[in-house]
């Protein structure tokens, strides 16, 4: 997969990068290390390798040092852990991964390259098994949920006033074309969080109708960024009016740029809790202190650390991160002042039951098929949107495939490279005779 980003933090010291082309060929003494693939930003990944370090030291009487694997967002991390199982199945060299949503665990560990890790009997008492449909951890005890992610519409006040733009309030409003040029939504297939948005979508108004309405979006998009931390950002720059996006960057926009320029909405036809998960992989080898880890995040101690401000008591030391957190007890003792997240996810009227196994089946068919159909031919579909707008049949923008077809692709033909490239090119090449001849 060519070179991917190696960051090294040691105790609670700052974080140094170094670039390196094979981590199956680096050796290790140290067996008081926890390395780790995680598409997390930098202030996460901070202040969870800093209060890791603080807890194990006080629990081990010892140090532990956390280094950091990025390659690139979720989706490039699960396609780097198993093109390395495929090379080495025994073990990549790697022990933890952290972060992405549940349906790529889900994956990994019906593909059995997960290890267990039996978190204390104590801590997973406490934590729902599922929350309106969705498991927070596995039975098996592969991988856990650590946080909860929920979506919604990041919306800049000031340019929806200035250019006299609709107010929304349900993922059906985004396709309304007068909104044509200010949404974004990242590419689901580098984004964990937009393919989440896709399946939240598709699951709650049905596979036809789903992809009707995320291509309406999409052709409404300014651009689709690789990254989903880029959408906030356009967002308070004023590029663009509504950001499809995690809670927690909403609420990290928001606290940064005021809630009078900034505001969000939590759709009121479909919104779903999805966990954010760790699970050890196989073959581990710090599998010990890589479960640690995980007994960590999943304890007080780290899961404050996702929910209070900067300097609260038992909060991170520098970055907010404002995510909700799986531990129910935490919500119970939570101070409004020392948090920004306001959401107690266990108690959100409005969330559907999201069927992360169903997800998990589909997810590569489900990005690439965005792709072919709407994102590569980006220009086309735009153009054509422009033209016709609200008088744009709904056949534009269906789906080549019914939903059991592609559920019976994506478990038998998906998985051959040439029959996968070869409907790929068919689905796009279809999608643009369809948008230049609509015209």
């Amino acid at each position: 997969m060519g070179a991917v980003l190696l960051c090294l933090a040691v105790a609670v010291a700052g974080t140094s990068c170094q670039r390196f082309k094979k981590l199956s060929g680096m050796k290790q003494e140290n067996q008081n290390i926890v390395k780790i693939i995680s598409p997390h930003h930098e202030g996460i990944r901070k202040e969870m390798q800093t209060g890791f370090a603080a807890w194990y030291k006080q629990k081990h009487g010892k140090e532990i040092t956390v280094e950091w694997v990025e390659s690139g967002g979720a989706s490039n991390d699960l396609k780097f852990i198993k093109s390395s199982f495929e090379k080495k199945p025994a073990g990549i060299g790697i022990d933890i991964f952290y972060g992405g949503g549940s349906d790529r665990y889900i994956e990994l560990a019906d593909q059995g390259l997960l290890q267990p890790c039996n978190a204390p009997q104590k801590t997973l008492a406490q934590i729902p098994t599922q929350v309106n449909g969705v498991p927070l951890y596995d039975p098996d005890h592969r991988w856990y949920g650590v946080s909860l992610g929920a979506f919604g519409i990041l919306v800049n006040k000031q340019i929806v006033q200035a250019q006299g733009l609709p107010e929304v309030a349900t993922w059906a409003d985004l396709a309304d074309p007068r909104l044509r040029g200010w949404v974004e939504i990242s590419d689901p297939r580098q984004s964990s969080s937009a393919h989440a948005i896709f399946e939240i979508l598709l699951q709650h108004y049905g596979w036809r109708d789903g992809w009707i309405l995320m291509g309406k979006i999409i052709a409404n998009c300014r651009a689709l960024p690789g990254s989903s931390s880029q959408v906030p950002q356009d967002v308070a720059s004023g590029q663009i009016a509504y950001g499809l996006t995690l809670v927690s960057y909403a609420y990290s926009s928001i606290a940064e740029h005021g809630a009078d320029k900034l505001g969000f909405a939590m759709p009121e036809d479909a919104t779903a809790v999805t966990p954010d998960p760790i699970a050890v992989l196989k073959g581990a080898p710090h599998a010990e202190a890589a479960c640690e880890f995980v007994k960590f995040s999943l304890s007080p101690q780290g899961q404050k650390l996702w929910i209070l401000k900067p300097g609260a008591p038992g909060g991170p030391k520098e970055f907010a991160i404002n995510k909700m957190v799986v531990l129910p007890s935490i919500y119970d003792d939570l101070n409004s002042s020392n948090s920004v997240v306001e959401i107690n996810p266990y108690k959100m009227p409005q969330a559907i039951a999201y069927d992360s196994v169903k997800g998990a089946a589909r997810l590569n068919l489900v990005d690439e098929l965005a792709g072919s159909m709407y994102i590569d031919p980006h220009e086309e579909l735009a153009a054509v949107w422009q033209a016709l707008g609200a008088a744009a049949p709904d056949d534009l923008f269906a789906p080549p495939v019914s939903e059991p077809q592609a559920m019976d692709l994506a478990a038998g033909d998906w998985n051959d490279p040439v029959k996968k490239d070869a409907a790929l090119t068919q689905w796009k090449k279809a999608a643009l005779s369809r948008y230049k001849n609509a015209q």
